[in-house]
């Protein structure tokens, strides 16, 4: 027979054990809530299209000038396979009125989709502009493939992204030197994700984006009112629980990866100052941290008085003005020759401080 010391110990083990299936198995269930988008486009955008833009989210005091942007030129829907090939994007292909290989691909935020009014925005302001235009829903949201309805922090939606690249040059023949990728959140991720992954990406803009993926962590299971107690822990163990959630470790490749071996690519990063979703000068930082270690060229916009939407309304000039002069700087020259006479401040990190109109 067990003596009753023997049994204490195995009551007590037993009792760890449970704890320990307790708290992975309530850390699975928090990321997957962290996780998970609609599968679909939201109800009050869904029917936007490039030529119709009037549906707008309720909750917005101030709007973006849509009329302006409406694209009344002819584009195209497709439906592009991604990587895995068992999930199909949705796309507009919308050509430039005059033939160039320029080429923007344009990449939503999380829950978001290609009907939201920001992405149509930006459409019909790389359109003006003389760009061709693409722009998808990621795998889980819009139009696309709906397989798990949870998002992977950019490490799936990369392969979206490279997908519709490489769709690009093969259908449309369209070299890599001459596509940009600007992202919005979860889109900016993605797009400095794919740009560690595929060095034949030519230049982005990583718009609001986390940088720092423990941080992300962080913050999101902070957003979801997990205890703040259990969150470090919870943080630890991310690899795990994403592996076990989604079966992919959320920070496999890291957009830190972005920085490495640019070699005349551009990269132009947004922050926003009062951004509600992420503590964007945490992100900022490590981000500034890394490109002075590795000697990284690039620019910063740290927007001051802006959130994490929203604020374009308010600066639709200074906007337009700068996205479009950074791709038509970058994507002008095929990557040597942009390589041999790119200017001495592309090689630096340089950071510019912009307030934000308030309401």
């Amino acid at each position: 027979m067990q003596s009753a010391h023997s049994k204490k110990i195995w009551y007590g083990l037993a009792g760890v054990l449970g704890i320990v299936i307790v708290f992975i198995t309530y850390g699975a269930i928090a990321v997957k809530s962290a996780l998970t988008v609609p599968c679909a486009p939201k109800a009050e955008t869904v029917i936007n299209t490039p030529a119709k833009t009037t549906a707008f989210e309720k909750y917005r005091k101030r709007q973006l000038p849509m009329a302006e942007y409406a694209i009344h030129d002819p584009y195209y829907h497709h439906r592009i396979p991604s990587i895995n090939a068992s999930v199909i994007l949705d796309a507009w292909w919308i050509p430039a009125k005059k033939k160039t290989q320029k080429t923007i691909i344009l990449v939503h935020g999380v829950t978001s989709s290609k009907h939201s009014p920001r992405m149509l925005f930006l459409a019909g302001v790389y359109h003006k502009a003389g760009f061709n235009v693409i722009s998808f829903d990621l795998s889980n949201h819009g139009a696309s493939t709906c397989a798990t309805g949870l998002h992977t922090a950019g490490q799936r939606e990369s392969k979206d992204l490279l997908a519709v690249k490489q769709w690009l040059q093969q259908e449309k023949q369209i070299p890599a030197a001459k596509i940009g990728v600007h992202g919005v959140s979860l889109g900016a991720i993605t797009a400095l994700v794919a740009m560690g992954v595929d060095k034949d990406i030519a230049a982005v803009i990583a718009e609001t984006p986390a940088y720092d993926m423990p941080e992300v962590a962080r913050s999101e299971l902070q957003r979801k009112k997990v205890p703040s107690l259990l969150i470090p822990w919870m943080v630890k163990l991310e690899g795990i629980l994403s592996r076990l959630v989604v079966g992919t470790d959320l920070d496999k490749y890291p957009p830190k990866q972005a920085l490495f071996g640019l070699d005349g690519r551009r990269l132009m990063v947004m922050f926003s100052s009062a951004d509600e979703r992420i503590p964007a000068k945490r992100h900022m930082l490590a981000l500034i941290d890394d490109a002075l270690t590795l000697g990284a060229g690039l620019t910063i916009k740290w927007l001051i008085g802006a959130g994490h939407d929203g604020f374009v309304e308010r600066m639709v000039p200074w906007y337009e003005k700068t996205v479009t002069k950074f791709f038509l700087h970058s994507l002008s020259s095929t990557k040597t020759m942009r390589k041999d006479t790119v200017a001495d401040d592309d090689e630096q990190l340089s950071i510019d401080f912009v307030r934000v109109p308030q309401q």
